[in-house]
């Protein structure tokens, strides 16, 4: 248990810290044995709280770190705690590209994906999901992203924040 909060904290996405779980073959509980389903208790069995009983497996601090961890992730999705879309740390730029337009996140998408002409981009999330009469924002092509990022990372390239303030 400690070992998902400390990652969680670490920038991990669900998905990665169970691959790492499953990685190193720890094993998780399953409710149901035949169907391997798993689901929330409400009410189907008996619920118990004891408070103070024991040395908790994590602090009620790091407890309250991830939950506000959790709020912070779901905000940068454009996301209300209980309405939520995943949260990834797949691809560098995930949850770090945003709409000028509208302010969503951008998201990673392949157009083309079974011919030569295939191509990766960068989309808003809002003209995904909604249309451009949502937001107008146009796709922008992935190497046109990296470029600059990698060539600031090895020093090739300076960034002038002062170009990015209003």
């Amino acid at each position: 248990m400690r070992r998902i909060y400390e990652e969680y904290l670490e920038g991990k996405s669900y998905q990665s810290i169970a691959n790492g779980l499953m990685k190193d073959k720890i094993q998780t509980v399953t409710v149901d044995f035949l169907t391997h389903k798993r689901v929330k208790n409400k009410g189907q069995e008996q619920k118990y709280l004891i408070e103070d009983n024991h040395e908790p497996i994590i602090t009620k601090e790091m407890f309250e770190t991830v939950q506000k961890e959790k709020e912070r992730r779901a905000h940068l999705k454009g996301n209300i705690m209980g309405d939520r879309k995943k949260y990834s740390s797949k691809y560098a730029l995930s949850s770090k590209v945003f709409c000028g337009c509208c302010g969503a996140n951008f998201k990673r998408r392949t157009w083309n994906s079974n011919n030569v002409s295939k191509k990766v981009v960068w989309q808003c999330r809002t003209y995904v999901n909604e249309g451009k009469e949502a937001c107008d924002a146009k796709a922008v092509n992935e190497h046109c992203c990296r470029m600059p990022l990698y060539a600031y990372s090895i020093g090739c390239m300076k960034i002038r924040m002062d170009l990015f303030e209003p």
